[in-house]
């Protein structure tokens, strides 16, 4: 006789092989709420115990672990900041490891005065025989000209006024400036509510229920954009701890690890720039966005629905988490514009750990738990409303008419110039792109995080007009999208043909 037992409201008898994830899904969610929340509230634990020990392995207390040296040139000039406990902890000062570090030097080192950065720096610069032996990586400092660079009026009138601006807040507060630039308790308060309703949401997109298909990646790409992408920028605490593993939480977007090469290295410090911006090459043989990517029979088309449509989908699934990061570790160059070091074994092992465990998170598990068209569905579906979300909140930055083919040598005035603001009056804007609707000053204060952007934004509009910089802002989404778009047709146009 065949023994039943109840299991919520689903009867299982001893004569039935029933999987886990089977029963997961056969439970209805509401039932399985708490106790799925807390299985993924303590996956979650051990998760963040396993990054903490694995930055502690590679990082020891803010010190570059197992290492001699950290040679990086900045200015023209060599400098070994192995010893150096940087506010930034030892991930800030890997990625300037054998690099012209000059551009993210600058941008990362704004509320302190040049004068003291020169001095801390020759602290830690390398004897004169050693300068001539050493050699880069990159040549990524052709672009802009340093010479007296902290003595123009731009640089100096930018970095007094957010000085000034974060100097009250920090004497109003009691705190120091560094910590004034960092996210409020509100902006705190609103990523951990994110938070919540995410894994509020997750029994119900485990078991099946189709309103959870766009709910749940939703909430996912709103903390990955007002949390995520500001800790990998170091804006969102001082403590380095905190920016370095947060990100290993939700890495739908990318890693974090390829994140810095990617955007910190190559696109932040050289936007827009030939060779030297990986944004420009993410899919040269789909889209053309830039004149340094050779014209192609297929791009006669990407202004087309469907070719657009096909590339924003598959942008982040498939580009940024998987072919980007094969290419970069294989050719040891990220999109052939951001030269890459070679991870040892042992880190190596753990990134691969890291994308295999996202591609089970998102793709393979629908498939142990669904009829197989349910699977596909969940496997797709998710992650191409997450990826409409990024690029529509990031390439409508860059990629129009005034922006792309935009440039100046200097710093601070190429990063207006090639940048694109919308929807600064709109709270949605705000909200849903994380900040990204004002990449002007994001891109000016990378290390400030964006709850403090919108009264940063109209005094740097003022001083831009003051100084004659061109200021690129739109008012909607929809307006951007459109100046967008435009853009990517007429890159679509073959040179020098009738229609060019």
């Amino acid at each position: 006789v065949a023994e039943k037992v109840n299991v919520g409201s689903v009867v299982i008898d001893d004569t039935t092989s029933y999987t886990f994830p089977k029963i997961l899904y056969t439970l209805k969610g509401a039932e399985l709420g708490l106790p799925l929340i807390v299985v993924w509230a303590t996956g979650l634990y051990f998760l963040f115990k396993f990054v903490s020990i694995v930055v502690k392995q590679f990082f020891s207390e803010g010190k570059v672990n197992k290492q001699d040296h950290l040679y990086t040139k900045i200015r023209g000039v060599w400098y070994d900041l192995a010893k150096f406990d940087h506010p930034g902890g030892p991930v800030a000062l890997k990625l300037a490891e054998y690099r012209d570090a000059t551009a993210m030097f600058e941008s990362h080192h704004l509320f302190i005065e040049h004068k003291k950065l020169c001095a801390i720096l020759n602290k830690y610069k390398v004897r004169d025989l050693k300068q001539t032996e050493l050699q880069v990586i990159d040549k990524m400092n052709a672009h802009y000209k340093w010479e007296g660079y902290e003595n123009d009026p731009f640089v100096v009138d930018m970095k007094k006024m957010v000085n000034d601006h974060f100097e009250e807040i920090a004497q109003r507060k009691g705190i120091t400036v560094q910590e004034a630039a960092k996210a409020s308790w509100q902006r705190w308060a609103m990523v951990l509510s994110m938070m919540a309703l995410f894994f509020a949401t997750l029994p119900y997109y485990f078991t099946g229920y189709w309103w959870s298909l766009l709910v749940t990646p939703q909430l996912a790409w709103i903390i990955v954009a007002n949390h995520w992408h500001d800790c990998l920028h170091f804006s969102m605490s001082t403590n380095w701890k905190i920016n370095a593993i947060l990100p290993y939480l939700f890495p739908w977007l990318s890693s974090p690890w390829m994140w810095y090469h990617q955007h910190v290295i190559g696109h932040h410090a050289y936007t827009n720039v030939a060779r030297m911006d990986p944004d420009l090459a993410h899919a040269p043989q789909l889209m053309r966005e830039h004149e340094s990517i050779k014209w192609r029979p297929m791009h006669k088309t990407q202004h087309r629905m469907p070719q657009l449509a096909f590339v924003w989908s598959v942008a982040v699934g498939l580009g940024l988490n998987l072919l980007s990061d094969i290419r970069a570790n294989l050719k040891l160059s990220y999109n052939s514009s951001v030269p890459y070091n070679q991870l040892d074994a042992g880190r190596l092992l753990v990134h691969v750990l890291g994308r295999v465990y996202y591609v089970v998170a998102l793709f393979v598990w629908p498939f142990y738990v669904f009829p197989v068209w349910k699977a596909v569905i969940w496997a797709l579906v998710p992650i191409t409303s997450f990826s409409w979300s990024f690029m529509l909140s990031s390439q409508v930055n860059h990629l129009t008419d005034e922006t792309s083919h935009a440039s100046s040598s200097n710093f601070l005035k190429h990063q207006v110039l090639t940048g694109q603001d919308f929807g600064n009056n709109s709270w949605f804007a705000r909200w849903y792109s994380g900040g990204l609707n004002t990449q002007i000053e994001h891109h000016l204060f990378p290390t400030v995080n964006h709850c403090h952007i919108p009264d940063l934004q109209p005094k740097v509009k003022a001083l831009c007009i003051i100084h004659g910089v061109k200021y690129n802002e739109v008012a909607t989404y929809s307006e951007a999208f459109k100046r967008h778009c435009e853009h990517t047709r007429k890159m679509g146009i073959r040179p020098f043909s009738d229609d060019h």
